[in-house]
C-alpha cells in the first residue's frame, strides 16, 4: 500500500500543473513554512520546515530549492510527520525532492510543527549580510489527506542571512564573603565562597577584618579541596591564605565554599555593631590549569552584632473575631521584649442554606430557589416569583395507529382537568413485492403479488399460471435424398425430443456445366454431392407432363424445352 501511494504521488507530480509557491494564506488553509535564521560564515546551521493547520496528511511530495553556495549536509524527518515514512533524495543538490507516505494515521499523530529539519553549511568566504534563499514548493495534488483527497496548500519561503559571530557573555569569577549575625561573646563560622570557578590551580587571598574580632580557626572549603592550602603563621588582620596544586581533574572544578573562618565576637560588643570583612589579592594571584592569570572580582561582607535570641512569651492583647464577610484581627505581644505580631484570619464566608422553590402550575405561581446564610441570616439570593405556567399535559391513554386504522392519544393536564386528543392517521400498508414465477412446460408458474411487511396482509394474491406447451426447435434431420429418415425437434425449456418420419427428399439437381449438348448436373442438397448427365436434344420439344420433360432444361420456365433454352445454356 505504501509503495502504491508513493507511485500515485509520483505520477501526480509528473502530470500536475506547474508548482505554485504562495506567500500568504487565509482561514484554515494548510501552510508549509521555512524558517529564516542567521548564521556565521563557514558555520553549519539548522533550518526547520514546519506545517500549520495539518488536516491529517498521509502523503506529501515537497520540492526543495536553495541558493548556490549553500551545501545541504543532512535532512531529518520532524516530529509533525513522525508517523509517516520519509524518502530522501538520492543526492543532496538543489533542487531535490522529499516524499512522505503512510497507509493510515491515528488522530493523535495529526499535529502541527516541524516536518523536516535541514542542516546547511554556509560558505567560508560568505560576506556579511549575504542572504541565501531556501524555498519549498509542491505541485497541485502533491499533498493528500486520509480520504486520498488533494489538500489545498500554500508555501512560505525562508532564508539564511550571514551575520556577525554571536559573542556569549562570560560570567565573571567572583569570590565573596557572607554577611552573618552574631551575639556578643559568641563564636561564628564565616564562609568565603567562589562563583564561576574556571579551574583554578593557584590562588592567593588576603583577608582583612576588624581588629576587635579574634580569628580562632581557618579550614579549607570543599570547592578548593583538590588544592593544598597554606595558612598564615599567625592569625591577625590582615592575613594571607595560599592554595596550589600541579593539576586538577574536571570533577574537582566546582563552585562553593573555599574557606571557613571561625571568629570570636567581643563579649562587650554593642548591639548594632557591624564588623567588616574584606578580601584582596596580589597581581597574578589566581592562575588556571593553563598557567594563565585569571581576573577575579571580590565581594566583601560583614558580621552584624545583635541581641541574643529571646525565647518569646507572646500574649494575646487584642482580638476581633472574623465574621461571614470581614476578616478578623489578633495582636500578640512578647511580655519580655515587646516584640509583636498579628494574625488576620480570613472571613468565614457565608454558611449557605437553600430556600427551596417550587414549580409554577397552570393554577398557581411558583418560586425560584433562594439562598440565605445560616450564620448571619443575610439573604444571599432572593427568591423570585414564577408566573403561572401553561398546562402540563401527560399521556394517559394511547392506541397506536396501524396500517388500516388511525390511532388515539389522550392527554390530560397534571394539575387540572384540561385534556385534548390526537388521532394520527393510519400508517398505510408497507408494500412488499412477492415475485412471480414464470410457467414452463414442466412446472406451473405464479403471477406477481403484494403483501404488507408491517401487518402481513395479502394485498395482491398470486395466481397460478398453467404449464406452457413445449417450445420445440429444430434439432437434426436424418433424411437424405435417397433414404427415408426423421426430422428431430428439441424443447428449449425441458430439452424433451420429438421426431417426424420423413420420406427421402430426392435429389435437388442444378446445372453445374453444359458441354457437347450434355447438361452436367450436381445435387445441391447439403452433404449429397451426387451428379447426373442429360442429353439436351433427347428433351427438345417435350412439354410439362411428357415423360422426357425435365424442368432442369426448361431454363426460361415456359413449360416447353426448345431452342430458347439452348441459347440460355450456351451463355453459361
Amino acid at each position: 500500500m505504501k509503495k502504491t501511494l508513493a507511485i500515485i504521488l509520483s505520477v501526480v507530480m509528473m502530470f500536475a500543473l506547474p508548482s505554485i509557491c504562495l506567500l500568504a494564506m487565509s482561514g484554515n488553509q494548510t501552510e508549509f513554512e521555512v524558517e529564516s535564521v542567521n548564521a556565521e560564515a563557514g558555520s553549519t546551521v539548522d533550518v526547520n520546515v514546519s506545517i500549520n493547520n495539518n488536516p491529517g496528511i498521509i502523503g506529501a511530495i515537497l520540492r526543495l530549492e536553495y541558493s548556490e553556495g549553500l551545501t545541504l549536509k543532512n535532512a531529518v524527518c520532524g516530529e509533525a510527520f513522525s508517523a509517516l515514512e520519509m524518502t530522501k533524495p538520492g543526492k543532496f543538490q538543489s533542487p531535490c525532492q522529499f516524499t512522505w507516505d503512510a497507509v493510515d494515521i491515528d488522530p493523535q499523530d495529526i499535529k502541527d510543527g516541524v516536518v523536516l529539519k535541514l542542516t546547511f553549511e554556509v560558505p567560508q568566504n560568505a560576506q556579511l549580510g549575504t542572504q541565501y534563499d531556501v524555498n519549498i514548493s509542491g505541485n497541485q495534488g502533491g499533498v493528500i489527506n486520509t480520504d486520498l483527497e488533494s489538500v489545498d496548500t500554500v508555501f512560505t519561503s525562508g532564508n539564511i542571512t550571514v551575520a556577525e559571530p554571536v559573542v556569549e557573555p562570560v560570567d565573571p569569577t567572583v569570590i565573596s564573603c557572607q554577611t552573618v549575625d552574631a551575639t556578643p561573646g559568641s563564636t561564628v563560622d564565616y564562609n568565603i565562597s567562589i562563583h564561576n570557578n574556571p579551574g583554578i590551580i593557584g590562588a592567593i587571598i588576603k583577608v582583612t577584618y576588624d581588629s576587635d574580632l579574634v580569628l580562632t580557626n581557618a579550614v579549607c572549603g570543599d570547592a578548593f579541596s583538590a588544592l593544598e592550602m597554606m595558612k598564615p603563621g599567625k592569625f591577625q588582620s590582615p592575613c594571607q591564605f595560599t592554595w596550589d596544586c600541579v593539576d586538577i581533574d574536571e570533577e574537582d572544578i566546582k563552585d562553593g565554599t573555599i574557606l571557613t573562618l571561625t571568629f570570636e565576637i567581643p563579649a562587650n560588643a554593642v548591639v548594632g555593631t557591624e564588623y567588616d570583612i574584606s578580601l584582596s589579592s596580589v597581581e597574578g594571584g589566581f592562575i588556571d590549569s593553563n598557567l594563565s592569570q585569571i581576573s577575579v572580582g571580590f565581594e566583601n561582607g560583614k558580621i552584624n552584632v545583635e541581641n541574643a535570641e529571646c525565647q518569646h512569651n507572646y500574649e494575646l492583647v487584642f482580638s476581633q473575631e472574623p465574621d461571614c464577610e470581614t476578616s478578623g484581627l489578633y495582636i500578640y505581644e512578647c511580655s519580655e521584649c515587646g516584640d509583636s505580631y498579628i494574625e488576620e484570619p480570613d472571613a468565614l464566608g457565608h454558611q449557605i442554606a437553600i430556600d427551596s422553590g417550587y414549580a409554577a402550575t397552570c393554577q398557581s405561581e411558583g418560586l425560584t430557589d433562594g439562598q440565605h446564610c445560616e450564620r448571619c441570616g443575610k439573604v444571599l439570593v432572593v427568591q423570585q416569583t414564577i408566573p403561572k405556567s401553561d398546562h402540563s399535559y401527560a399521556l394517559v391513554f394511547s392506541q397506536e395507529p396501524d396500517c388500516e386504522n388511525f390511532g388515539l392519544y389522550i392527554y390530560e393536564c397534571q394539575y387540572c382537568e384540561e385534556s385534548y386528543i390526537e388521532e394520527p392517521d393510519a400508517l398505510g400498508h408497507q408494500i412488499a413485492i412477492d415475485p412471480g414465477v414464470e410457467a414452463t412446460c414442466q412446472n406451473e408458474g405464479l403471477t406477481e403479488g403484494q403483501h404488507c411487511e408491517r401487518c402481513g396482509a395479502v394485498l395482491v394474491e398470486q395466481q397460478v399460471i398453467p404449464k406452457t406447451d413445449h417450445n420445440y426447435e429444430f434439432y437434426r434431420d436424418t433424411t437424405t435424398c435417397e433414404k427415408d429418415g426423421y426430422v428431430i425437434y428439441r424443447c428449449s425449456m425441458c430439452k424433451n425430443f420429438k421426431n417426424v418420419r420423413t420420406s427421402a427428399y430426392g435429389h435437388n439437381y442444378a446445372i453445374a456445366s453444359f458441354s457437347n449438348n450434355t447438361i452436367h448436373a450436381e445435387c445441391q442438397r447439403n452433404g449429397c454431392g451426387k451428379t447426373a448427365e442429360y442429353d439436351f436434344f433427347d428433351m427438345v420439344g417435350s412439354e410439362t407432363g411428357d415423360s422426357n420433360y425435365n424442368e432442369i432444361a426448361d431454363l426460361n420456365n415456359d413449360g416447353i424445352i426448345n431452342g430458347r433454352d439452348l441459347a440460355i445454356l450456351k451463355t453459361r
